[in-house]
């Protein structure tokens, strides 16, 4: 009666069969026509299709309604159901009996040529909420924003957030479904294939043209995973907007010499314009793997989003542009980056402040990145104080319990500098740039609020060959265990550089007292005559001028920088920031 149940009223299942797992992540839905006939819909696919044989006795998934995909359900007492096709009624099965059935043969391939016995026996069965929550967001197409769902299963370990804290990021592994990341690189394979395929955008960056970041292959990437869901256990239920697409990254491979990264090569987003908070919440969704350094990887500089933010408070009371930031002569060097070490699923949630970079890519292959940026609801009213509290727009992190080591949970708006060091062996205050203390040890309490097991995978059509190593943290909430994660990878904490004398940041004042009302002022170490007269012929160099200008700089700066860079923003502004232009 289950499978009669769920065939025919709840109408969303799996198929299973013991000769082989090909269809067990496979998602159906069944239609029943007027003659009492069913088609099984696939689920989970760019192009709608329903299960077929063909005469040849083959089965795809590229059906319709036709007479190759009906199928006549016959149930069985031990609860399985076997789907005789319509199609192919009265012919010679592979037992040389009549009647052609779905099912397995000798070799466990699938084929439409079964006869009536055990091979063609399949178990119906049912979704888990994860599931059908996902199936709900597929379904929506272009508006999968609209209904997303909060998975109440789904939650980030206690380390995990302590890690955010105090690192400003967290890798959190196999997230995103294997259907959901094929859907993805189809639709930006074909882009990369057509005429014109790459444009450049409003900034000067050049980009995959054909609006592939707002596809709802790519939005559904973040809808109709748990990724939404683990965001809003940072920034707070409810309390995200819903972006309309997102950034398709791509990193083509470098080739020549290799170089070594930096600690000077970070940028935060947004620092192209005046906006020195533009954002919340940078989550990044990894579609190919990066396992091995200098493979496009996400790159980080662990715990510099607490300096940052100090600098940035400093520039913005002192009305400088928050660009300054990133002037080449002042810039803070963070050391040696983190490349992060992403499978195709996960995810990489970073504070916004978080300096970060693209790694370089010297692999044979191209690193495709989807990375969305996502504001809290109040963002607006928030972002200046969010300078002096760094999580003021972190719900999720409010009364957090204290690291392992010991010491008081975070109040929720103190400023980080107010915050006592947790570790023993560290008196005073916790200092203003990035904590030399390790990352805290996983405690029991390090277990999500429904402890998990096994992949959340669920609705991927992976071919069973193509089967992953199981990632460190799997975050799917189907079935309870009592397993404890293990411990999250201990990434380095680097000191930040000194303080060169004459330099352009001070700190920020210490709670309670006054700011500082004035700042070391930017050397002008070379003088120039003024730039000959740039040609302003077009909009577009009127408006690139006005953006130079808003930002800070002066009106001869911006002239002369965009005379050298032949009239391109991007380039103009590399080089007002790094000091090239005076």
């Amino acid at each position: 009666m289950a499978a009669r149940k769920l065939l025919f009223e709840d109408g969303v299942f799996h198929l299973r069969h013991p000769a082989s797992s090909q269809f067990d992540k496979a998602t159906f839905t069944s239609k029943v026509l007027p003659n009492g006939r069913i088609i099984l819909w696939h689920l989970l696919q760019a192009k709608p299709g329903s299960l077929r044989i063909l005469p040849s006795g083959h089965v795809d998934l590229n059906g319709g309604e036709g007479k190759w995909a009906q199928f006549t359900p016959v149930f069985h007492d031990d609860g399985t159901v076997s789907f005789k096709n319509f199609g192919n009624e009265g012919k010679v099965n592979l037992a040389q009996a009549t009647d052609w059935y779905l099912g397995y043969d000798s070799s466990g391939d699938i084929t439409g040529r079964a006869s009536l016995g055990p091979e063609s026996h399949f178990k119906l069965v049912a979704l888990s909420f994860l599931e059908k929550a996902m199936v709900h967001m597929y379904r929506q197409g272009a508006d999968v924003a609209k209904d997303a769902v909060f998975m109440e299963d789904v939650d980030l370990t206690l380390s995990q957030k302590q890690h955010f804290v105090e690192q400003g990021f967290v890798h959190v592994p196999n997230v995103i479904p294997d259907r959901l990341i094929d859907d993805a690189l189809k639709v930006i394979n074909a882009q990369l294939l057509t005429e014109n395929s790459m444009e450049y955008n409003n900034l000067g960056h050049l980009v995959l043209a054909g609006g592939v970041g707002h596809s709802p292959e790519i939005k559904r990437l973040l809808y109709a995973s748990p990724a939404y869901t683990l965001a809003q256990r940072l920034v707070g239920r409810g309390r995200l907007n819903r972006p309309g697409g997102g950034q398709v990254a791509l990193r083509a491979p470098e080739p020549g010499a290799q170089h070594m990264m930096n600690g000077k090569g970070w940028h935060i987003d947004g620092m192209e314009t005046k906006d020195h908070s533009s954002f919340t919440l940078l989550l990044g969704v990894t579609l190919s793997d990066c396992l091995e350094d200098y493979s496009g990887n996400f790159t980080v500089f662990p715990g510099s989003h607490r300096v940052l933010s100090e600098d940035l408070q400093h520039l913005v009371h002192n009305n400088r542009p928050a660009a300054t930031i990133m002037n080449k002569e002042h810039k803070r060097d963070f050391g040696k980056p983190v490349q992060v070490k992403s499978r195709r699923g996960d995810i990489v949630m970073a504070h916004h402040k978080l300096a970060h970079r693209g790694g370089a890519n010297y692999s044979p292959n191209i690193r495709y990145q989807i990375y969305f940026r996502l504001h809290h609801t109040e963002h607006d009213a928030l972002k200046l104080a969010s300078l002096s509290d760094i999580f003021i727009e972190f719900e999720g992190l409010r009364n957090l319990p204290p690291p392992a080591t010991g010491g008081p949970p975070r109040p929720a708006s103190t400023p980080w500098s107010q915050i006592p060091d947790p570790s023993p062996t560290v008196a005073g205050p916790r200092p203003s740039h990035p904590s030399s203390v390790p990352p805290p040890v996983p405690t029991p309490q390090d277990q999500p609020r429904h402890p998990v097991q096994g992949q959340s995978h669920l609705v991927s059509g992976q071919s069973p060959t193509a089967t992953r190593p199981p990632a460190p943290q799997a975050i799917n909430h189907s079935q309870p265990s009592a397993r404890v994660p293990p411990a999250y990878p201990a990434y380095p904490v680097y000191p930040p550089a000194p303080v060169v004398p004459g330099g352009a940041f001070a700190h920020s004042p210490a709670p309670g007292s006054q700011p500082v009302a004035t700042a070391t002022p930017l050397p002008h170490t070379m003088q120039r005559p003024p730039p000959a007269a740039v040609p302003q012929g077009t909009q577009a160099y009127t408006q690139d001028l006005k953006t130079l200008t808003d930002m800070g700089f002066s009106q001869e700066q911006a002239q002369r920088a965009l005379q050298a860079c032949h009239g391109q923003l991007a380039p103009a502004l590399d080089a007002l920031l790094e000091g090239r232009v005076l």
